[in-house]
């Protein structure tokens, strides 16, 4: 029975196929970190990693035709905003100050 959102789906083929996460991840160069979250339907894929999936796995992107994809926001990490840091913090600075002696 075919599952009905995109990371049951995912799952289902990529077991079907007897591919493991890593080597799905080798396949089509996505990271192995995208696609556990992809199978645990954190994330949406975009076009581009979903063609890349399909490929790996020699299937159509027809086969995710009538699935559900995530629509729950990803939360920023903490004391970070979509667009910078969050009010009130300062952005680190990048540079050679404050490093310790001896450690480079």
């Amino acid at each position: 029975m075919k599952a009905k959102t995109f990371a049951g789906r995912l799952t289902e083929l990529r077991e079907d196929k007897g591919v493991s996460m890593y080597a799905l991840a080798k396949l089509s160069g996505v990271s192995k970190q995208m696609l556990s979250y992809l199978e645990r339907g954190e994330k949406a894929p975009g076009l581009a990693v979903a063609q890349a999936l399909c490929r790996a796995l020699g299937v159509s992107l027809a086969e995710f035709d009538d699935v559900e994809f995530p629509t729950k926001p990803i939360a920023p990490r903490k004391g970070k905003t979509a667009h910078g840091p969050a009010e009130g913090t300062k952005k680190r600075q990048r540079g050679t100050e404050g490093r310790k002696k001896g450690k480079e």
